[in-house]
């Protein structure tokens, strides 16, 4: 049954008799997120009034005219913070209605979500018609007072989602704090049988149209079996869509892990058997890694400006022409080319890392964690089979004359450009480019027209974000740096224990899996518990991997492996806390180029790391190294409890 048009919601409250004063009062109940604002704000403009701005929006200097014919009122400004729904009842009866109803006027003081008290004083005076919209404002006094009652529902899921993506710069800890008010709620409902004895039972996942012939009122109320208003009606299938980039992407990820396995295996090793020299080991990580940097920002403003496919699609197809480079440089001994090659292979790890964020596009904010380590898990199986076949594909090679340390490169062509292909083919409609869409309509339809909506999304929000972004990136930066310098001279520390390239793929095998696999877990860890403790604990599992490799038996490999599986975890536990809190915290306008950035700090600080570590080990050796490791992982535990102290209180919940 189709939801009731707001004609009939008018004509039903104006055929009543004022039961405050002079003062029709219409309350607007429901459940938080369902769409109860975008409701009242539609029957004040077509009972003769304006729409209000919204909960928090009041100013002291400009109130609200007294000949206004209509006054919203927001349960957000008169709840007490997330746990408010037990005082909303004093407030609301005791210094709204029944003044009102005594034929005088009303007044509140506003609370405020981020100071966490009570501020301005708002004045609701006698008027034509009183507009009150809130969970729990439809109290059993309250309805006595009020000449028409609605109750908004929606699915729980759909209610989240458009919650956490309103109060987007709370997502550390928004589904914690949304799971305890609509446990609140539901309680608060179950006592004020608000729903079963609402006028109106409006659907809000539904059309509410302006108007349309409407059965007249039932003897009791008519109700309106359930399931985002016309403002929010999707505009494409985005369920669909998302789901089909999570396929192709990941598809793109399981070739280019084999790409990405090649230089983490045997950079080190190749460099030492051309240059013959040990202290240069890491120049191939270092070079690889600033190539990585310098794709990262060239990918996030291509994305920016061409959307995800393109960005990705060319720098894996800059990967594979990399790739290629460095196996025709070693073969005819071309020196320079190999460094310059080694350069642009790095677009492949660059383009393999920022496919994450495509991931994460069109999730709802309390599953961006979760999509974005789907993908990066895909990468798990050609990252631990790269390693693993760097042995066989060296035979091969070697059988036609080649050095047998580029077996694993001219896998990393093959696997870079076909991932490259997958992309440029498949990775349609762009992510990127859909959920712009979705944003410029959802910011069309607040500002009623484009060019305001287009002005909006220009705007960055206020400066709190940057503490939440510089922190992020701090994170991922110091995981990576850690990560890559232990991961990248562990080779080079089992070969000078005598380890073959069988036992030494074992190892990285290892540790890809560990950074890689339990990504799910990792996910699921931050959108359950947020991105800030989810970092903490990243923190300590590196410094454990540290401190293991550091004390760890070189005539074995099992202690190495338990320690580079602790840092692949650690590294994984980093990023997508890391990349979750980048997303959620950056604005909309400027947000790809920022991951881009971000990217090509930590893949800089990684070659950092990869370069320092040559120097660290050849001066006191691995165990040095690892301990420098530990320290360094060490700082990610303040980072994350000094951003957590800074941030806003809280923020509104219905």
């Amino acid at each position: 049954m189709p939801n009731p048009s707001v004609q009939a919601l008018v004509t039903a409250a104006s055929g009543r008799e004022a039961r405050c004063g002079n003062t029709r009062v219409i309350l607007i109940d429901g459940q938080a997120g369902a769409g109860k604002s975008t409701l009242a704000n539609r029957l004040a403009v077509a009972l003769g009034g304006a729409e209000s701005a919204g909960a928090g929006s009041y100013r002291p200097d400009a109130p609200l005219a007294a000949s206004a014919p209509v006054q919203v009122v927001h349960g957000d400004d008169l709840f007490e913070g997330w746990r408010g729904l037990a005082t909303l009842d004093a407030v609301l009866l005791e210094q709204i209605l029944e003044p009102l109803a005594a034929g005088e006027g009303g007044a509140f003081r506003m609370w405020d979500w981020v100071r966490n008290e009570r501020t301005h004083a708002i004045s609701v005076p006698q008027r034509p018609y009183v507009v009150i919209e809130g969970v729990g404002v439809a109290a059993p006094r309250a309805r006595e007072l009020a000449v028409l009652t609605v109750f908004v529902e929606a699915p729980w899921e759909a209610r989240l989602a458009r919650g956490l993506a309103r109060d987007d710069n709370a997502y550390d800890d928004a589904v914690r704090l949304w799971e305890a008010w609509e446990r609140d709620e539901q309680e608060k409902h179950a006592q004020t049988r608000a729903r079963e004895t609402a006028d109106f039972v409006i659907d809000g996942t539904e059309p509410i149209p302006s108007q349309y012939a409407q059965p007249a009122l039932a003897s009791g109320h008519e109700i309106v079996r359930p399931s985002m208003t016309a403002a929010t009606e999707p505009i494409t299938d985005v369920i669909g869509i998302q789901r089909r980039t999570l396929i192709v992407i990941s598809g793109a990820q399981i070739f280019s892990g084999f790409g990405l396995a090649a230089g983490i295996t045997v950079g080190a090793l190749l460099a030492a058997d051309v240059w013959h020299n040990t202290a240069l080991t890491g120049v191939p990580a270092v070079i690889m890694t600033v190539g990585a940097a310098l794709a990262a920002l060239a990918i996030g403003n291509l994305s920016q400006r061409k959307g995800r496919r393109l960005g990705l699609a060319g720098g894996y197809l800059a990967g594979a022409v990399g790739a290629a480079g460095i196996v025709l440089s070693v073969w005819q001994d071309w020196s320079p080319v190999l460094l310059i090659s080694f350069l642009v292979y790095g677009a492949g790890s660059a383009a393999n890392l920022q496919a994450r964020f495509a991931g994460a596009d069109l999730a709802p904010p309390h599953r961006r964690a979760t999509a974005m380590s789907a993908i990066l898990m895909a990468t798990t199986l050609g990252a631990v089979l790269g390693p693993v076949s760097a042995k066989a594909s060296g035979t091969v090679v070697a059988s036609q004359g080649l050095n047998p340390l580029l077996g694993p490169f001219v896998v990393a062509f093959a696997a870079y450009a076909l991932g490259g292909l997958v992309l440029a083919i498949a990775l349609r409609p762009d992510p990127l480019l859909v959920a712009r869409k979705l944003q410029l309509a959802r910011a069309a339809s607040a500002a009623g027209a484009a060019g305001d909506a287009h002005a909006a999304l220009d705007d960055a929000p206020a400066p709190a974000w940057r503490s939440h972004v510089a922190a992020a990136i701090g994170i991922m930066v110091i995981a990576q740096a850690v990560m890559v310098a232990i991961m990248t001279m562990t080779p080079v520390h089992l070969t000078q224990h005598h380890h073959g390239i069988g036992a030494i793929g074992g190892v990285i095998a290892a540790h890809v899996a560990a950074m890689f696999l339990p990504s799910p877990l990792s996910g699921w860890l931050v959108d359950r518990f947020g991105t800030l403790f989810v970092a903490v604990v990243a923190g300590f599992v590196l410094i454990t991997a540290g401190v293991v490799a550091a004390v760890a038996n070189p005539g074995g490999v099992v202690g190495l492996t338990i320690a580079l599986v602790l840092l692949g975890l650690g590294w994984s536990l980093a990023m997508v806390s890391g990349s979750a809190m980048l997303t959620a915290w950056a604005p909309v306008a400027v947000r790809p180029r920022l991951q881009g950035r971000s990217d090509a700090l930590t893949t800089l600080a990684g070659a950092s790391g990869a370069g320092m570590a040559g120097v660290v080990m050849g001066w006191n050796g691995y165990s040095s190294l690892a301990w420098t490791g530990a320290v360094l992982a060490a700082l990610m535990i303040p980072i994350a409890v000094l951003v957590r102290t800074r941030r806003p209180a809280t923020i509104s919940a219905s």
